[in-house]
């Protein structure tokens, strides 16, 4: 039997053509739209990109992730002056990349996005958008689609800022929610402000009140990570020399309650969504704890991981990224990544040590990297 022709292919009934193009990856799709109106008209409408998304967010797999990787490199490098005086430069570059999770050993794919700002850091990622923060701006953007937005935001001085980024379900609209720490010019503590973000309307109001949102401002402390996961809310880990808390954020309600965090001793927490379901991955001297958290339940917290490393794994052992099918994805020293297999104890072979910094060049590079984990999405921005 002779293949179908393009004419045949392209006038697929609509419900068998959506079966069909929601197991292709995002970049696959973005290619599609410019096969006929017809899948462009599909392709970009608002049911097929829920459909899409609930499809990617169901998949236990890596083949449905991207790993975000967003460098900043400080280059020093030495100029003359008119008057023959050698003065230093410094240049600040960011590069925004992704990574297949299922192929960490494929080329690093560079977005190509170009930002001004000093430093940044990761907030968050919700339903394949992710979240950035500097000094003086939020960004926030689709690794897959390539859409990135800038939204400037500067607090003022003597100020300790707390990031928040997920879904408000009920409105179909992503927010941040940033909540701030003043301070009087002795050292006194104010009120606790919070502005909230609709990327939706594209515009910023300030809470009324509180509404819990104090309790993630800790003295001397900062936020470790977050994660949106199914229950739709933000969980975030807030860590300070001994102890912290979590916080469980509704964009809906726009509040934050607090929930107990379990007795591990010390360590490195580290929040993950594992099974649709929250993670705390705790990295001790030579032995890792895994907690789930359970919904509605007695007992908040359930130990399902507690080994000791093999003597064979180096120190330092790593900061946790992902948790995938009993692996853990590690970044080692902001420059390398590798998989560590809980069941045999050792690292992945195939996966071992990515190298993610291979420049060279005449100046003094000091690169730091930041990694979140996403799924692959059509979800505008706005």
């Amino acid at each position: 039997m002779a293949p179908p022709n393009k004419k045949q292919f392209v006038s697929l009934p609509i419900d068998l053509l959506d079966e069909v193009l929601v197991r292709l990856p995002v970049k696959s799709l973005l290619g599609f739209k410019c096969v006929s109106k017809s899948w462009h008209d599909t392709i970009t409408s608002p049911s097929f990109i829920k459909f899409q998304l609930d499809y990617v967010t169901k998949q236990q797999d890596e083949s449905s992730k991207l790993l975000v990787l967003f460098k900043e490199t400080a280059a020093h490098g030495f100029q003359s002056t008119p008057s023959g005086r050698i003065s230093i430069t410094k240049v600040t570059k960011h590069t925004l990349s992704t990574l297949r999770l299922d192929g960490l050993h494929r080329p690093i794919d560079d977005l190509g996005l170009s930002v001004h700002s000093p430093s940044y850091y990761t907030v968050g990622s919700c339903h394949g958008l992710v979240c950035f923060r500097s000094e003086n701006n939020i960004l926030i953007c689709n690794p897959s689609t390539r859409d990135y937005k800038v939204i400037p935001f500067q607090p003022k001085n003597r100020t300790l800022s707390y990031y928040v980024f997920g879904q408000a379900p009920g409105a179909n609209d992503y927010k941040v929610i940033v909540i701030i720490n003043k301070f009087h010019d002795d050292g006194r503590q104010e009120n606790v402000k919070v502005h909230i973000y609709s990327l939706k309307k594209n515009l910023w109001k300030r809470a009324s009140e509180a509404k819990g949102f104090e309790k993630m401002c800790i003295s001397n402390g900062w936020m470790r990570s977050q994660r949106f996961v199914q229950d739709d809310a933000t969980y975030c880990l807030c860590r300070r020399n001994k102890g912290g808390t979590i916080t469980r954020c509704d964009f809906d309600d726009e509040t934050c309650t607090e929930i107990k965090v379990p007795d591990y001793g010390y360590g490195r927490p580290h929040l993950e969504t594992i099974s649709n379901r929250l993670g705390l991955i705790i990295l001790q001297h030579r032995r890792l704890q895994i907690w789930m958290l359970n919904i509605n339940q007695g007992e908040p917290w359930t130990k399902i991981v507690n080994i000791c490393l093999h003597q064979e794994v180096e120190r330092p052992f790593g900061y946790p990224v992902a948790y995938s099918n009993d692996k853990i994805l590690l970044i080692h020293k902001m420059r390398s990544l590798s998989w560590y297999d809980i069941r045999t104890g050792m690292y992945v072979v195939e996966d071992n040590r990515v190298e993610l910094d291979n420049d060279q060049n005449s100046m003094v590079c000091i690169g730091r990297w930041n990694a979140m984990v996403c799924i692959g999405s059509l979800v505008p921005l706005g």
